[in-house]
């Protein structure tokens, strides 16, 4: 094993025929060869991480002695 470290290629030969055991093993079956196709990968989409952030109504409470309460969306008392 200290040989795959030492030579580049013995490390590429090693990993040829781990390939060519996999594809033995696995490349045709009695399901037949991969049916799925490797495409494109699709277009990047740029978006603002702000978008993200739900912006909601909160409430604030602080007391005499240094306390701080922090309360969720409140109701507007104007509807």
């Amino acid at each position: 094993m200290l040989s795959l470290l030492d030579s580049d290629k013995a490390r590429w030969k090693r990993i040829s025929v781990e390939i060519d055991d996999i594809r033995k093993k696995f490349g045709s079956g009695p399901l037949g060869d991969r049916r799925t196709e490797l495409g494109a990968a699709p277009a990047a989409v740029d978006f603002s991480f702000e978008a993200l952030v739900e912006r909601e109504a909160i409430t604030v409470i602080l007391s005499d002695k240094g306390w701080i309460a922090v309360k969720g969306a409140v109701a507007d008392p104007a509807n």
